[in-house]
């Protein structure tokens, strides 16, 4: 798939493009420690500092001052078992800054997704105790399943959810489940722990999440997870239609979102 130009789409941040790189005015310490920042956010768990050195490129006592002055200022805070995570007061603050990175990688993407297909293509991201919808692009069709930026995703129901919740540890996925609630959509909505979990599994082990009229009734989707570098799952991509346009077209779906999953991993690498 090659990426097409830059279409405006509706989203929950600007464009997110970067400010132009200028080497005269570019602080290295600053750019190393808001990288830092970037790995714990993407990590699924606490990091010690070794882990962090694998990933910076610095010498040992460089990393050290910059770990240790994002810790006194707040930004970091370090666990009793002496690893270092993001501090709960900052999360939404980076949260915002990822976003932001996300919905302009994977516009490209999702709009030739939505030229392609003529559906609803959107995209979920992970925030500190929910998934929520940051990105939307409506199908082209009269006919259509539509989804709104802003949209808190249940995680036992919408592919989006389960695409993303299942490759959480397993304390996070209970606490997303928990925060939103097995709630019945329609009469095939899981709400049986033990059969989510299952869910959750073959959610894995496929590499997609799909809906199947479960949190509407006649209406369909598919997603699939976005891997960060550090191979943990913050995001997702989906498309939504009704399930009488289904059909045999889901083996191209699916093959069409994973191509731009990957295509959006590598853009934010």
């Amino acid at each position: 798939m090659i990426p097409p130009k830059r279409t405006s789409l509706r989203a929950a941040a600007s464009d997110g493009k970067p400010a132009p790189k200028d080497s005269r005015y570019y602080l290295r310490s600053i750019g190393k420690a808001l990288e830092v920042v970037a790995i714990l956010k993407s990590s699924p768990q606490p990091l010690s500092f070794n882990d962090i050195l694998c990933k910076v490129k610095l010498v040992k006592s460089s990393l050290f001052r910059i770990v240790y002055t994002l810790e006194v200022a707040g930004y970091l805070r370090k666990t009793g078992g002496g690893l270092y995570e993001i501090s709960p007061d900052i999360g939404p603050l980076v949260d915002r800054q990822f976003t932001r990175q996300l919905i302009s990688a994977a516009m490209p993407w999702m709009a030739q997704l939505n030229r392609e297909f003529r559906e609803t293509i959107s995209l979920g991201v992970l925030m500190n105790n929910h998934v929520e919808v940051v990105a939307v692009i409506e199908s082209l069709e009269l006919v259509r399943m539509s989804s709104v930026v802003g949209r808190i995703l249940p995680p036992h129901a919408s592919s989006l959810g389960k695409s993303i919740t299942a490759f959480q540890t397993e304390e996070l996925r209970e606490k997303l489940v928990r925060n939103y609630g097995l709630s019945p959509f329609t009469p095939k909505t899981i709400i049986d722990e033990t059969q989510l979990r299952e869910e959750y599994a073959k959610v894995r082990a496929l590499g997609y999440g799909v809906d199947m009229e479960e949190a509407t009734p006649g209406g369909c989707c598919l997603g699939t997870p976005i891997f960060t570098r550090n191979d943990s799952v913050l995001s997702g991509i989906s498309v939504s239609l009704p399930g009488n346009r289904l059909a045999d077209r889901q083996d191209k779906l699916i093959a069409g979102l994973q191509a731009a999953s990957k295509a959006i991993t590598r853009a934010l690498s």
